[in-house]
């Protein structure tokens, strides 16, 4: 039997690392995996609080799962929030990583060439915002979570 609560730290603990890997990528200017990383801390964050509830999911997309699981938790303007944000968040996280290409006349997306300094900024800041309202509710749950 899985220990959920193991489960929630862990996911808790490494949403903050990528948070912060997001935060150095941007510092050096690397903003296509800045993104990437902020998309990675909103999911695992996201994550953390499923599995609070005994829900894994092996899914990058979660948003579904946690406004379903979690509508009635949170005040009503951070909720709309989070999910928005996550929602967005989701969208550019395959995005950030990978050269798109589906039609011979388009041109290569290039993930490197193509974001810029604010599209970087403004995914830190909506990860920092569901990181942070979810942590409150995430700790609570956890008891004596371990800082990292």
């Amino acid at each position: 039997m899985f220990d959920f609560t193991k489960i929630a730290s862990a996911f808790l603990t490494e949403s903050k690392l990528d948070l912060k890997s997001a935060k150095l990528l941007f510092e050096n200017g690397i903003y296509s995996r800045a993104i990437y990383f902020a998309h990675q801390s909103s999911e695992k964050a996201i994550k953390s609080c499923l599995a609070i509830r005994n829900i894994i999911s092996g899914e990058h997309k979660v948003t579904a799962f946690f406004e379903k699981e979690f509508s009635n938790d949170f005040d009503k303007k951070v909720f709309s929030e989070i999910l928005t944000y996550a929602r967005e968040l989701e969208i550019q996280g395959i995005k950030s990583r990978y050269p798109l290409f589906s039609r011979p006349d388009k041109p290569i997306w290039i993930p490197s060439g193509e974001y810029v300094e604010d599209d970087a900024r403004e995914a830190i800041k909506k990860a920092d915002f569901i990181l942070n309202s979810l942590m409150e509710f995430i700790v609570s749950n956890l008891g004596n979570y371990p800082e990292k």
